[in-house]
Protein backbone atom coordinates (compact mmCIF):
# COMPACT_ATOMS: atom_id res chain seq x y z
CA UNK A 1 0.00 0.00 0.00
CA UNK A 2 1.34 3.42 -0.86
CA UNK A 3 0.84 6.66 1.01
CA UNK A 4 -0.32 9.91 -0.57
CA UNK A 5 1.13 13.13 0.84
CA UNK A 6 -1.43 15.71 -0.32
CA UNK A 7 -0.32 18.32 2.24
CA UNK A 8 3.35 17.95 1.30
CA UNK A 9 4.79 21.05 -0.45
CA UNK A 10 6.12 18.74 -3.18
CA UNK A 11 3.74 16.10 -4.59
CA UNK A 12 5.03 12.82 -3.14
CA UNK A 13 3.99 9.20 -2.92
CA UNK A 14 5.71 6.64 -0.75
CA UNK A 15 5.53 2.93 -0.06
CA UNK A 16 7.75 1.33 2.55
CA UNK A 17 11.25 2.74 2.22
CA UNK A 18 10.88 4.21 -1.30
CA UNK A 19 9.34 7.48 -2.43
CA UNK A 20 9.05 9.57 -5.59
CA UNK A 21 9.00 13.32 -4.98
CA UNK A 22 8.11 15.94 -7.61
CA UNK A 23 9.79 19.36 -7.67
CA UNK A 24 9.10 22.42 -9.81
CA UNK A 25 12.32 23.43 -11.62
CA UNK A 26 12.27 26.47 -13.94
CA UNK A 27 9.38 25.69 -16.32
CA UNK A 28 8.52 22.06 -15.54
CA UNK A 29 7.97 19.39 -12.93
CA UNK A 30 10.81 16.97 -12.43
CA UNK A 31 11.08 14.15 -9.90
CA UNK A 32 13.49 12.34 -7.65
CA UNK A 33 13.55 8.67 -6.71
CA UNK A 34 14.69 8.28 -3.10
CA UNK A 35 15.01 5.56 -0.48
CA UNK A 36 14.99 5.52 3.32
CA UNK A 37 18.32 4.51 4.82
CA UNK A 38 17.88 4.36 8.58
CA UNK A 39 16.15 7.64 9.38
CA UNK A 40 17.34 9.71 6.42
CA UNK A 41 16.18 9.83 2.78
CA UNK A 42 18.87 9.19 0.18
CA UNK A 43 18.75 10.42 -3.39
CA UNK A 44 18.99 7.74 -6.09
CA UNK A 45 17.98 9.19 -9.46
CA UNK A 46 16.50 12.16 -11.32
CA UNK A 47 15.59 12.74 -14.98
CA UNK A 48 18.05 14.15 -17.49
CA UNK A 49 16.29 16.74 -19.68
CA UNK A 50 17.28 18.11 -23.06
CA UNK A 51 15.26 20.36 -25.35
CA UNK A 52 17.86 20.28 -28.12
CA UNK A 53 16.08 18.10 -30.69
CA UNK A 54 12.25 17.87 -30.98
CA UNK A 55 12.67 14.63 -32.95
CA UNK A 56 14.24 12.94 -29.91
CA UNK A 57 12.47 12.99 -26.55
CA UNK A 58 15.28 12.40 -24.02
CA UNK A 59 12.89 12.66 -21.04
CA UNK A 60 9.24 13.70 -20.99
CA UNK A 61 8.35 17.26 -19.98
CA UNK A 62 5.50 17.80 -17.50
CA UNK A 63 3.74 21.07 -16.64
CA UNK A 64 1.05 19.55 -14.37
CA UNK A 65 1.05 16.86 -11.70
CA UNK A 66 -1.96 15.48 -9.85
CA UNK A 67 -2.10 13.21 -6.82
CA UNK A 68 -4.92 10.70 -6.79
CA UNK A 69 -6.01 7.63 -4.86
CA UNK A 70 -5.76 4.31 -6.70
CA UNK A 71 -6.94 0.75 -6.13
CA UNK A 72 -3.68 -0.29 -4.44
CA UNK A 73 -2.76 3.01 -2.81
CA UNK A 74 -2.02 6.21 -4.68
CA UNK A 75 -0.60 7.54 -7.91
CA UNK A 76 0.85 10.69 -9.41
CA UNK A 77 -0.43 11.67 -12.83
CA UNK A 78 1.81 13.96 -14.88
CA UNK A 79 0.81 15.88 -18.02
CA UNK A 80 2.90 18.01 -20.32
CA UNK A 81 3.52 19.40 -23.74
CA UNK A 82 6.78 19.92 -25.59
CA UNK A 83 6.62 21.09 -29.21
CA UNK A 84 4.22 18.72 -30.99
CA UNK A 85 4.48 16.12 -28.20
CA UNK A 86 1.55 15.68 -25.80
CA UNK A 87 2.94 13.71 -22.86
CA UNK A 88 1.34 11.97 -19.91
CA UNK A 89 2.55 9.53 -17.29
CA UNK A 90 1.29 7.52 -14.34
CA UNK A 91 3.67 6.92 -11.41
CA UNK A 92 2.54 4.26 -8.93
CA UNK A 93 4.39 2.65 -6.06
CA UNK A 94 3.75 -0.56 -4.17
CA UNK A 95 5.53 -2.68 -1.54
CA UNK A 96 5.54 -6.47 -1.97
CA UNK A 97 7.30 -8.59 0.68
CA UNK A 98 10.97 -7.49 0.40
CA UNK A 99 10.52 -5.46 -2.82
CA UNK A 100 9.17 -1.97 -3.44
CA UNK A 101 8.23 -1.23 -7.05
CA UNK A 102 7.87 2.22 -8.60
CA UNK A 103 6.11 1.63 -11.93
CA UNK A 104 6.02 4.35 -14.61
CA UNK A 105 3.84 4.32 -17.73
CA UNK A 106 4.54 7.17 -20.18
CA UNK A 107 2.47 7.99 -23.28
CA UNK A 108 3.55 10.38 -26.04
CA UNK A 109 0.88 11.47 -28.51
CA UNK A 110 2.44 13.14 -31.52
CA UNK A 111 0.87 13.70 -34.96
CA UNK A 112 4.20 13.90 -36.79
CA UNK A 113 6.89 11.23 -37.11
CA UNK A 114 9.83 11.45 -34.70
CA UNK A 115 12.92 9.37 -34.01
CA UNK A 116 13.06 8.49 -30.31
CA UNK A 117 11.15 8.45 -27.04
CA UNK A 118 13.27 7.89 -23.96
CA UNK A 119 13.12 8.30 -20.20
CA UNK A 120 16.65 9.22 -19.11
CA UNK A 121 18.00 9.37 -15.56
CA UNK A 122 21.14 10.35 -13.74
CA UNK A 123 21.75 7.65 -11.13
CA UNK A 124 24.07 8.68 -8.30
CA UNK A 125 25.38 5.18 -7.57
CA UNK A 126 29.01 4.61 -8.51
CA UNK A 127 29.65 2.48 -11.62
CA UNK A 128 31.44 -0.08 -9.39
CA UNK A 129 28.06 -0.87 -7.77
CA UNK A 130 26.60 -2.06 -11.09
CA UNK A 131 26.33 -5.86 -10.85
CA UNK A 132 24.19 -6.71 -13.86
CA UNK A 133 23.29 -5.01 -17.14
CA UNK A 134 21.24 -6.22 -20.09
CA UNK A 135 18.84 -4.70 -22.63
CA UNK A 136 15.99 -5.28 -20.15
CA UNK A 137 17.52 -4.24 -16.81
CA UNK A 138 20.36 -2.66 -14.88
CA UNK A 139 21.08 -3.71 -11.28
CA UNK A 140 23.14 -2.02 -8.54
CA UNK A 141 24.01 -3.29 -5.07
CA UNK A 142 24.29 -0.97 -2.07
CA UNK A 143 25.44 -2.92 1.00
CA UNK A 144 22.77 -5.62 1.39
CA UNK A 145 20.19 -3.73 -0.69
CA UNK A 146 19.62 -3.87 -4.42
CA UNK A 147 18.23 -1.33 -6.92
CA UNK A 148 17.23 -2.14 -10.47
CA UNK A 149 15.55 -0.37 -13.36
CA UNK A 150 13.66 -2.76 -15.63
CA UNK A 151 11.60 -2.76 -18.80
CA UNK A 152 9.97 -5.32 -21.06
CA UNK A 153 10.64 -6.00 -24.72
CA UNK A 154 10.42 -4.31 -27.21
CA UNK A 155 11.57 -1.37 -25.03
CA UNK A 156 15.20 -1.50 -23.95
CA UNK A 157 17.67 0.01 -21.49
CA UNK A 158 20.96 1.76 -22.30
CA UNK A 159 23.48 2.72 -19.61
CA UNK A 160 26.64 4.83 -19.59
CA UNK A 161 29.14 6.01 -16.98
CA UNK A 162 29.15 9.64 -15.87
CA UNK A 163 32.57 9.38 -14.26
CA UNK A 164 32.68 9.11 -10.48
CA UNK A 165 29.38 10.97 -10.10
CA UNK A 166 27.29 8.00 -11.23
CA UNK A 167 25.67 6.67 -14.37
CA UNK A 168 23.07 7.57 -16.94
CA UNK A 169 20.25 5.16 -17.65
CA UNK A 170 17.83 5.55 -20.52
CA UNK A 171 14.72 3.48 -21.12
CA UNK A 172 14.23 3.57 -24.88
CA UNK A 173 10.72 3.03 -26.22
CA UNK A 174 10.09 1.05 -29.38
CA UNK A 175 8.69 3.52 -31.93
CA UNK A 176 5.96 2.33 -34.31
CA UNK A 177 6.03 4.70 -37.33
CA UNK A 178 2.38 3.85 -38.10
CA UNK A 179 1.10 5.00 -34.71
CA UNK A 180 0.47 8.46 -33.27
CA UNK A 181 0.74 7.21 -29.66
CA UNK A 182 3.94 5.71 -28.29
CA UNK A 183 4.46 4.15 -24.86
CA UNK A 184 7.46 3.79 -22.59
CA UNK A 185 6.97 1.56 -19.55
CA UNK A 186 9.54 0.81 -16.88
CA UNK A 187 9.94 0.20 -13.17
CA UNK A 188 12.41 0.93 -10.41
CA UNK A 189 12.68 -2.02 -8.01
CA UNK A 190 14.22 -1.74 -4.56
CA UNK A 191 14.96 -5.03 -2.78
CA UNK A 192 15.87 -5.00 0.88
CA UNK A 193 17.22 -8.25 2.24
CA UNK A 194 15.55 -9.30 5.49
CA UNK A 195 17.71 -9.27 8.63
CA UNK A 196 18.46 -12.78 9.95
Amino acid sequence: MSTLFSDHPEPTIRSGCVRVRFLWVEDRWTHRVEWLDGESWKFLAEPIHSDADPNRVVSPTYQEVHLQPAALGSQILAIGRWGKHHLSAVFSIEARENDTILAVDVADRCRVPFEALGCSYRVVLEPSRLVDASPSRAVWEVAADRWSVETDSPDRIAIAELGRIGMSVQVQAAIDPKSFTHRCRYRWVFSRRPLN
